[in-house]
């Protein structure tokens, strides 16, 4: 299973705390620095249930009264109760350290998800990606109303539980790491936001959930930095390339969704969090592809509820199909093929007499770089070859693009590109048990 921080370089003595009590909670096992905080799992000597204690920088430990400021300040975490938030415990300083307590929850990130999914050359199905969109969501408005922001929202602080669950973790934690304890003569500390700050940190998580939102739709942030701690009023405006010009066939309101959630002119923007989740609603029923209309479809690409490092929807080939079948996992659909027979696949084009037999068009074939006849693929007796036809942008198959007119012999599982159209082979006789 997936340790849910990532492991960076840290001092010796950090490593070494192992065994130390801070308050309750005796720290057993070091489990990695996520950015803000290094995290142990703990046991509480009370309950003896595990937990995380997240150790948080001390530049400010010995300055008067930090210790009280502190826990002050942590203290509005505790309010946050929310199935996609995890739990925050107690809070407190010890050892020269605050520290926060939170659920122990070891499960993988978004950000595993993605890489995996990259790996295999594959995208999260829209439908995954509005799921978790509504979770991050829900969490998000949940905490807005108790006028807490989160502040560095991003795929390494988003798990993705084994029952299917969407969590965000770190929450706040931003900004308890810029805390600066603000004394006057005579005065109690201040403690909460200023209004003017909480509008631009609400809009900040906004835009953070959008970035999110056009990563795991496209495959690929939409800045170069995906730290929400750079997205600030002062940052330089940046042109955002449209998402359907990396996914052709992304519905336009879908598109425009994203778009919003990411715009920089205030009247464009979305400016509370309920109206996202709207907005989603109102589309949910729109977003699966239009139906391939040459042959038989099954969808395959449903959202797995079931997250584990060796357990993503497509660490593993999909069920044995009963027949022969290409599997298209932009579109999230499967197309049955009869045994023996070709398959030219292409797209409709004005004048052209002929209409391939798997019609990419209502695909937006062109945007894909589909040539009108692009490929032939033909199954007989288990084996399955593609052969292209002189397209414009090539078939490939390994990194390495077909010759035109040369037959290539493909196994179960195999993964071609039909210019940028992922496809991937399924031949029953191949598939093992």
């Amino acid at each position: 299973m997936a340790a849910i921080y990532n492991i960076y370089p840290v001092m010796a003595f950090v490593r070494k705390l192992s065994g130390k009590v801070f308050g309750k909670y005796s720290l057993s096992e070091y489990l990695g620095y996520t950015g803000v905080a290094h995290v142990y799992k703990a046991v509480d000597s009370e309950t003896k249930k595990e937990a995380a204690v997240h150790l948080l920088p001390n530049h400010f430990v010995d300055q008067p009264r930090f210790s009280e400021g502190f826990i002050n300040k942590a203290s509005t975490l505790l309010v946050l109760r929310h199935n996609s938030i995890v739990q925050m415990l107690d809070c407190g300083v010890d050892e020269g350290y605050p520290y926060l307590v939170m659920e122990n929850i070891e499960s993988p990130t978004l950000q595993d998800l993605i890489d995996s999914s990259k790996q295999k050359m594959r995208r999260i199905p829209l439908e995954a990606c509005t799921f978790i969109i509504n979770s991050l969501g829900s969490a998000l408005s949940h905490a807005h109303k108790q006028n807490i922001t989160h502040g560095n929202l991003q795929p390494l602080n988003i798990l993705l539980e084994e029952n299917g669950a969407v969590v965000i973790t770190d929450f706040g934690f931003y900004h308890i790491m810029i805390y600066k304890p603000q004394f006057s003569p005579g005065m109690e500390e201040k403690v909460g936001f200023n209004p003017q700050d909480l509008l631009v940190d609400k809009q900040r998580d906004i835009t953070a959930m959008g970035a999110i939102f056009y990563h795991i739709v496209t495959g690929r942030p939409p800045y170069n930095e995906t730290s929400t701690l750079l997205f600030s009023r002062d940052k330089p405006k940046v042109e955002i390339v449209p998402p359907s010009e990396i996914v052709p066939e992304i519905l336009p309101k879908l598109e425009e969704i994203i778009l919003k959630t990411l715009s920089e002119e205030p009247e464009e923007q979305y400016h509370d969090l309920r109206d996202i989740l709207k907005d989603l609603a109102m589309l949910s029923q729109e977003v699966k592809t239009t139906m391939l209309p040459s042959a038989q479809l099954t969808d395959i690409a449903e959202f797995s509820s079931r997250f584990t490092k060796d357990d993503t929807p497509w660490a593993s080939l999909p069920k044995k199909p009963e027949k022969a079948a290409i599997y298209f996992p932009d579109m999230g659909q499967t197309l049955e093929l009869k045994e023996g027979k070709e398959y030219i696949i292409g797209r409709e084009h004005e004048g052209q007499p002929m209409v391939p037999d798997i019609d990419l068009t209502p695909f937006k074939g062109y945007q894909w770089g589909i040539s009108r006849m692009h490929a032939s693929l033909k199954i007989t007796s288990g084996k399955a070859t593609i052969t292209d036809l002189g397209s414009s942008n090539g078939t490939w198959h390994g990194g390495e693009r077909i010759p035109p007119n040369e037959q290539q012999e493909l196994t179960h599982g195999d993964i071609i590109l039909l210019g940028r159209l992922q496809v991937q082979i399924l031949i029953p006789d191949q598939n093992p048990e």
